[in-house]
C-alpha cells in the first residue's frame, strides 16, 4: 500500500495506479537499480533495515532524488513478506 503522499511524490493517480514492486522498480532509473537492489538484498540477507538514496522518474517524466528507509517483515521461516518504510523527496 502507498500513502497519498507516495502517489503525489510519484505523480500517479491514487485511484487507478496499483503499486507493485515491479512498477516501483520501473520508476527507478536503470543506472540506480543496482544500488537499490543491493540495499534490499543486503537487508534481507542480514534481516536488517536499509536506507538508500536514489532517483525516481515520475509518471510525468520529472526526475526526483529520494531517500528511502525501510524494514522488511519476515514470516516464521525467515522469508520476506513485505517491505514497510518511508520515502522522502530530497
Amino acid at each position: 500500500q502507498w500513502s497519498e503522499e507516495m502517489f503525489r511524490l510519484f505523480r500517479v493517480p491514487s485511484k487507478s495506479f496499483k503499486p507493485t514492486i515491479e512498477r516501483f522498480l520501473n520508476m527507478v532509473p536503470i543506472s540506480d537499480r543496482a544500488v537499490v537492489n543491493a540495499a534490499v538484498e543486503q537487508a534481507i540477507a542480514n534481516q536488517m533495515s536499509y536506507q538508500v538514496d536514489h532517483r525516481i522518474v515520475c509518471a510525468d517524466g520529472t526526475v526526483r532524488y529520494v531517500s528511502e528507509q525501510a524494514e522488511i517483515e519476515y514470516d516464521s521461516d525467515g522469508k520476506p513478506l513485505r517491505v514497510m518504510g518511508t520515502m522522502h523527496d530530497i
